[in-house]
């Protein structure tokens, strides 16, 4: 039970670290996205 346990907290430790730098990436490309927009329309 404990080892089913660790595994499944290890599984998910694992996937949060790979959504988390998705997630600031997502956003950083979305703020950019949106300054350029308004650089575009600036014009």
């Amino acid at each position: 039970m404990s080892i089913f346990y660790l595994k499944m907290s290890f599984s998910y430790f694992s996937c949060l670290s790979h959504l988390i730098p998705s997630f600031i990436f997502l956003c950083a490309w979305f703020f950019y996205f949106y300054r350029f927009k308004a650089m575009c329309l600036a014009f």
